[in-house]
């Protein structure tokens, strides 16, 4: 993928790398800025601004680029899921801006979500992972007011993946883990679907994760 080499792309410590490949093509996203090619490494956008995908949308997804960025794939829908989050935004927080492709190809057009995910708080660290009944995301919160910022709770979500996928409104539901002992939660990651067989009918992907709203 010489088309596009790392120095292309704005500098960021730690980059935050995240990549995924579907049959055909390649997403690569860094704190700042995104890139697809083929899978013969011939580049097809990019890299711009991870914002650019939220233009249409506006808002503060549209108007900042924050990072920590998320690039999956749904393999049962045939859909590429792009997000960054939002920290710092006005008048909410915490924001987690998701892109879902319209089709299986990663440089077309994206349906377009603004998700407040806490009105004061910091929601760090999100991965998200596919599931047949929802788009899961880990997360972990932070009091911003404090220097070094404190560590309050881990969190998970789970985003509307049958609207989302049509481009309708969505929602989501989502639970703060619970402490072990006196130590909070720190450093999960959700599960992710990367075979066409989905799991077994009725299997949860967490028995432990008792969603609400948040």
């Amino acid at each position: 993928m010489e088309s596009a080499s790392p120095a292309s792309f704005p500098h960021a410590i730690p980059p935050d790398t995240e990549g995924r490949v579907d049959a055909t093509q390649y997403v690569l996203w860094n704190n700042f800025s995104f890139a697809i090619w083929d899978k013969s490494g011939n580049l097809l956008y990019g890299p711009a601004a991870g914002n650019t995908l939220f233009q249409p949308l506006g808002g503060d997804c549209a108007t900042t680029n924050d990072g920590d960025p998320v690039v999956a794939y749904d393999i049962l829908a045939g859909r590429w899921i792009l997000s960054q989050f939002v920290a710092g935004g006005s008048p909410n927080y915490s924001h987690q801006c998701v892109a879902v492709s319209q089709t299986q190809d990663a440089t077309g057009p994206y349906y377009l979500y603004d998700f407040v995910t806490d009105s004061t708080n910091f929601v760090d660290y999100t991965k998200i992972g596919v599931w047949p009944d929802g788009y899961y995301m880990s997360g972990h919160v932070f009091d911003p007011t404090v220097t070094p910022n404190p560590y309050l709770a881990g969190r998970v979500f789970v985003f509307e993946r049958s609207q989302m996928i049509q481009g309708l409104p969505a929602r989501f539901v989502c639970t703060d883990l619970p402490e072990i002992g006196t130590s909070v939660q720190f450093g999960f990651l959700p599960a992710d679907l990367d075979s066409l067989t989905p799991p077994p009918r009725g299997v949860r992907r967490s028995s432990s994760w008792v969603p609400i709203r948040c």
